[in-house]
């Protein structure tokens, strides 16, 4: 999903709950739905290089290790809960 000028993901995005892992670099996502919380098999969360302006809620599962938000604009991250499980952020 990486580098196709993506504006947003449908906000049944967490409906994925197999997903293990989502690339989605060096797009136009502002934002990432709530239900992103639910992907609670999700291994790796990459959206780097997005306007992301605000932290998603993320899965509060020890499955996720890798989350990758540089050179995004974050101008809120006040809602970021940080899983123990990342070893990468």
């Amino acid at each position: 999903m990486s580098d196709n000028n993506l504006g947003c993901l449908p906000e049944d995005f967490g409906a994925l709950v197999r997903l293990k892992t989502f690339e989605a670099r060096k797009n136009k996502l502002l934002r990432l739905p709530d239900s992103v919380r639910r992907l609670t098999a999700l291994t790796l969360l990459d959206v780097r290089e997005n306007g992301i302006v605000e932290t998603p809620v993320l899965p509060t599962t020890p499955a996720l290790s890798q989350l990758f938000l540089g050179k995004c604009l974050l101008f809120s991250a006040s809602r970021v809960v940080v899983p123990t499980s990342l070893h990468m952020l």
